[in-house]
Formats: structure tokens, C-alpha cells, sequence
């Protein structure tokens, strides 16, 4: 992380995190921030965000997530879709 910072800091960018990761090994998933669901190890399997990660890390995430994005928005559809604070598949 130090070396994205170094990157992004000195350009005036910021970073955001689009995904976090659940589980380890075998079970290593994601979750996305966009679509808010749940990228499971098998590669195949996308489902709601499991029950016990649900709580505030993922909601928070995804709302730095929208907060950087409205910063950056440049076309009014984009806009339109930010106002509605979401970022999903089906804005």
C-alpha cells in the first residue's frame, strides 16, 4: 500500500478501495463495493454479502466509495445516478 500511496499523493489523486477481501486460502472471496454482493472462491458464485461481514465495514466502504465518485463525476447521467447514492449494477 505504502508504494500506491507514493503514486497516487504526490498527483493530488486519492485512493479508493473498490473491493475488500473475506475469508483466506481456499476461501478467499471478495466483496464488491459497486454492486455491494459477495464474489465467492469458487470463481462462479455471486451472492448478498454474508450476514456476519454485512455490518458497517462494507456499507462504510461503499459509501467513501460514492463520496469519491461524486467528486468525479463528469456527464449529468452520471450525476443522476450518484444523486441517487448508489452505485449498482441496476442504477
Amino acid at each position: 500500500m505504502l508504494l500506491l500511496k507514493n503514486f497516487a499523493h504526490p498527483r493530488g489523486e486519492r485512493l479508493v478501495k473498490v473491493q475488500l477481501p473475506i475469508g483466506e486460502k481456499q476461501n478467499f472471496s471478495v466483496i464488491d463495493l459497486i454492486s455491494m454482493k459477495a464474489f465467492m472462491a469458487d470463481g462462479k458464485t455471486v451472492t448478498d454479502i454474508p450476514g456476519p461481514i454485512a455490518g458497517c465495514g462494507p456499507r462504510k466502504a461503499h459509501g467513501v466509495l460514492v463520496e469519491a465518485a461524486r467528486g468525479k463525476v463528469k456527464t449529468p447521467c452520471s450525476k443522476n445516478i450518484l444523486e441517487a447514492g448508489s452505485l449498482s449494477d441496476t442504477s
